[in-house]
């Protein structure tokens, strides 16, 4: 068996709720919560009961090998908790008592919008299983922020506030893993830059990302229709790693299946990037600044 812990020692909140133009709703509420998962598990029930920080039970029955456990509590608002003691038996064995340890790191800054003004936004980092507790903060009213997240964990943020899908267009933060603490500044405006991606080949750096304009999905929502997907002129895109910006070598518009219909995303090549400091990540910076169709941008953590 393999186990591992998670911990989001976000502060308790309380915010209101998200309406996009489509009627899904998205509450804005936080509890700080540990994650632990279990691998190689024989079939068979299970108890999992935590003994430190705070004493938590959960009994389960396994069939697929794996089990993801998720444990709310006040007990875990504490980013500088060492580690966590559980204790794992079953009907097949007595227990068997773990110490594993947690890593998190902050992700902080000030979020604005396009003109330079503070704003004051949510900060969400949006998990596949909407299902499971959510890591969720809200800036204060200059737009400031910090959020805490696992080490060894992908990253996925939305920001935003309740403007979004109206007036703005959240802004996105990824990364495959948060290894140390990040600061960055992002910005929202109209325009989602949706799936950000980078990797890097011997050759290149690419990008990848889904544009989304807000005033075409406006017209899309009225006219009962699947939003169209903005065209995007190289001029329209810019791309700074570490603050500097860099020249696109390429853009292309790659066509893909999209729901009932088909889309097109954006795949991007880029030079090779000297990294001043190795030990650091690589903040990429995407933004699309277009006359008709809005302003946007989305980063991505590159390690």
């Amino acid at each position: 068996m393999r186990a591992a812990a998670y911990l989001y020692p976000n502060p308790p909140l309380e915010g209101s709720r998200l309406t996009d133009i489509w009627g899904r709703t998205y509450l804005m509420k936080n509890e700080p919560f540990l994650e632990v998962v279990l691998c190689d598990l024989p079939p068979g029930e299970y108890v999992v009961e935590l003994l430190s920080p705070v004493r938590l039970r959960q009994a389960f029955e396994v069939s697929s090998g794996f089990r993801t456990l998720f444990f709310t509590h006040r007990a875990f608002d504490d980013p500088e908790l060492p580690e966590v003691r559980l204790q794992i038996s079953s009907d097949l064995r007595a227990g068997e008592e773990l110490t594993l340890p947690l890593r998190v790191h902050k992700l902080h800054g000030q979020v604005r919008d396009f003109e330079g003004r503070p704003f004051p936004a949510y900060v969400w980092a949006a998990s596949e299983n909407p299902s499971s507790p959510q890591a969720i903060v809200r800036t204060d009213e200059e737009g400031r922020f910090t959020l805490w997240y696992p080490e060894g964990k992908p990253l996925r943020v939305f920001i935003d506030d309740k403007s979004y899908s109206r007036a703005t267009y959240e802004c996105w933060i990824a990364s495959p893993n948060l290894r140390t603490d990040v600061q960055l500044n992002p910005r929202v405006g109209d325009f989602e830059l949706w799936g950000l991606h980078a990797w890097r080949t011997q050759l290149h750096w690419h990008v990848y990302f889904w544009p989304c304009s807000l005033p075409l999905d406006l017209r899309a929502k009225r006219l009962n229709k699947e939003f169209s997907v903005p065209r995007l002129k190289e001029e329209e895109i810019t791309v700074r790693f570490d603050g500097e910006e860099v020249p696109i070598w390429g853009l292309h518009r790659v066509p893909i299946q999209a729901g009932r219909g088909r889309a097109s995303v954006y795949l991007l090549d880029l030079p090779l990037q000297d990294k001043k400091n190795p030990c650091e990540p690589t903040l990429i910076q995407v933004e699309v600044h277009t006359a008709t169709r809005g302003r946007g941008e989305a980063w991505y953590i590159a390690w």
